[in-house]
């Protein structure tokens, strides 16, 4: 594979975890290339990939960082060095809600940010005003994501409401491809649910819309996609009472801890595979699998994606200059009156 040219990729891919990263790598249809960077400024590092049409570069958080600042500051060196990149993608694990409205969403799953509610998408649940009375006033709401990404969006939609996602298959390729990744990035089985088990110690009781409750055996393992408001903040949840009053407050799917540093000076979809339920029994059990369901469907996402309408929208590079000290910034926010 001839490597593409920093001139070539007009997506990005953001993500927090090294297993994140794996997850992502083992979706490319050739080896990935590295880059040698010739701008000292930009700390990150990046691998060039395929998928399906597009030329992707992949950018990590440092080791050990995490959080909407951290996120920030990848992506603007992101669009220093890259500057024909149109679009970005957030690709990695979050904490779900395990019941909504009837729905379950199960570990493995994946949830989709998607304007709803009056948001583009992702909401900062800890950009808060605190008042004299004690009650909390959310300040702020997060851009949309990019029309070609939600145009994307919308036809992988209606296929889905008609057919399977396949992404197992993308999946399966990966373990062919890379055969290490059977041993950890494979469904861990459904006994390894603690709420299918009832093992779950952390049980409160249950709100109007979130209840903690048993899940029945499902009839396949293929991962399902949600669509709809995903809550980011720098605090990770791992109580079910503040993850249930998170839900409440924004009708949250999931909750993770980066997407706020991106949504508004950054064109950005964010796409999370659930690996825990935010609660007491968090562990790293279906992390690996979850990057990868994650990983899946940003590539079969890409399918969707025409290189000719992305090539409308506008550079990361011409967003970010919209907006003042671009590099310091965890998110610019619009402030409510």
């Amino acid at each position: 594979m001839t490597s593409p040219s920093v001139g070539d990729c007009h997506v990005g891919i953001i993500y927090a975890l090294p297993l994140e990263h794996a997850a992502v790598l083992g979706m490319f249809e050739d080896k990935p290339s590295r880059l040698i960077k010739t701008d000292t400024k930009d700390t990150n590092s990046y691998d060039f990939g395929r998928l399906h049409h597009h030329s992707v570069v992949v950018a990590s958080l440092p080791g050990g960082q995490t959080g909407t600042g951290a996120a920030a500051i990848v992506a603007n060196n992101l669009c220093r060095t890259f500057k024909e990149v149109r679009s970005v993608l957030l690709v990695g694990i979050a904490g779900g809600v395990p019941h909504v409205r009837g729905k379950q969403i199960r570990l493995g799953d994946v949830v989709v940010s998607q304007p709803a509610r009056g948001t583009g998408g992702v909401v900062q649940h800890d950009y808060i005003k605190i008042k004299a009375n004690g009650e909390h006033e959310q300040r702020g709401w997060l851009n949309a994501p990019p029309g070609a990404l939600l145009t994307a969006l919308s036809h992988l939609q209606a296929e889905h409401e008609i057919t399977d996602s396949l992404m197992t298959n993308y999946l399966t390729e990966m373990y062919e491809r890379y055969p290490k990744t059977r041993t950890n990035y494979t469904y861990p089985g459904l006994t390894q649910d603690p709420l299918h088990n009832n093992t779950n110690d952390s049980i409160v009781e249950p709100v109007s819309l979130v209840s903690d409750v048993v899940h029945p055996a499902h009839p396949s393992t293929e991962p399902e996609i949600r669509y709809g408001v995903i809550a980011s903040g720098n605090q990770i949840v791992t109580d079910s009472s503040v993850r249930n009053e998170i839900h409440e407050k924004h009708e949250a799917l999931c909750i993770e801890t980066e997407a706020a540093g991106l949504m508004n000076n950054f064109p950005c979809l964010v796409i999370r595979g659930i690996a825990d339920y935010a609660d007491a029994n968090k562990n790293d059990v279906w992390q690996k699998y979850a990057a990868a369901t994650a990983a899946a469907f940003a590539k079969k996402l890409l399918m969707y994606l025409p290189t000719h309408e992305l090539s409308q929208e506008r550079t990361i590079e011409q967003i970010a200059g919209t907006f003042p000290q671009a590099s310091s910034f965890s998110g610019h926010r619009h402030s409510l009156p």
